[in-house]
């Protein structure tokens, strides 16, 4: 037992990430090509994209927008089905650790995109459903309280006001208001609870469909069994591998946007693109090591097959 809960050291998953990472060069392709260079053109447009006050433009410009991000969520989805293609060769035997050249990780991954994406929705839909067991009262409550209706205005308008200025000083105002008024509110949040289990159980989805070619609702149901029995550790092991992976990016961006308001105040957008850079970095090595972690929940089970051909 002991080594088993030492295989599931979260230092131990990241250390095999990094590892893993060196070995297979493709994934620096994948990670430039398909998942910080989408980020960064879509910050890049949020932030230049041309406004115009005659409204036939306007609408033009918000539907060329849309049109973007469609673009640049397929590559990102693409991104992430190579990045599992590759990984899903840790949870194999040692013959599969072989390397893979970036063009046909590409080539194959293609083919992943759409049901990634679409798993993915309906996992976001069965979450949403088991989330109406706090949504529900939470919206019967606002509908009958018109003290707490009369509040949502001014919270959003300061919520709006921090976002575009950073100033904490209308949303100050408004917080003590809302919390008196609203504060039955906050009574549903433990009803999401199922929803959270739900998330985490169905975590796995995405190196089930690629490594076992199961899709939707087959690679849902088998994440879940997969975790069953062991949430607590599976959360344990998540959260530590987020502060292991994110809490550095975090640190380094805003390091950087100290630095970028000191020096270059009037361009924050380099601040944002360095940041890009640090959480797509920190976003590659989380999922490996999530396939790795995925790999050694399987073998526990006794269920682990060569489902590669090499």
């Amino acid at each position: 037992m002991a080594k088993s809960s030492s295989s599931l050291s979260p230092f131990r998953l990241a250390a095999e990430s990094w590892a893993f990472l060196q070995s297979q060069p493709a994934l620096f392709s994948v990670l430039f090509w398909f998942l910080i260079l989408p980020v960064v053109l879509l910050d890049l447009l949020t932030e230049y994209w041309p406004q115009s006050e005659v409204i036939s433009i306007q609408q033009i410009g918000d539907m060329g927008y849309i049109l973007a991000t469609l673009i640049f969520t397929v590559v990102a989805f693409w991104g992430l089905a190579c990045v599992l293609l590759v990984g899903r060769r840790q949870v194999l035997s040692r013959a599969g650790r072989s390397r893979t050249s970036f063009r046909s990780v590409r080539k194959e991954s293609v083919r992943l995109i759409f049901p990634l994406f679409f798993t993915s929705l309906l996992r976001g839909v069965i979450t949403i459903e088991w989330s109406l067991i706090a949504i529900l009262p939470a919206t019967l409550f606002l509908l009958g309280s018109q003290e707490c209706r009369a509040t949502l205005s001014p919270v959003i308008s300061a919520m709006g006001m921090l976002l575009s200025t950073g100033s904490q000083e209308s949303m100050m105002a408004v917080q003590s208001s809302f919390l008196t008024r609203c504060g039955p509110i906050f009574l549903a949040i433990p009803l999401l609870i199922p929803a959270l289990i739900y998330q985490l159980r169905t975590v796995f989805f995405g190196i089930v469909l690629t490594s076992e070619n199961l899709r939707y609702r087959d690679a849902l149901r088998r994440s879940r069994m997969i975790v069953r029995g062991k949430t607590w550790r599976v959360l344990w092991v998540l959260v530590a591998l987020g502060v292991l992976f994110f809490a550095p990016a975090g640190i380094l961006s805003f390091v950087v946007d100290v630095v970028q308001q000191m020096t270059i105040p009037e361009l924050p957008i380099v601040s944002t693109l360095i940041s890009d850079v640090f959480y797509s970095w920190a976003g590659l090595l989380f999922t490996l090591a999530l396939v790795s972690f995925y790999g050694r929940l399987y073998k526990e089970k006794g269920r682990v097959q060569e489902v590669v051909p090499e």
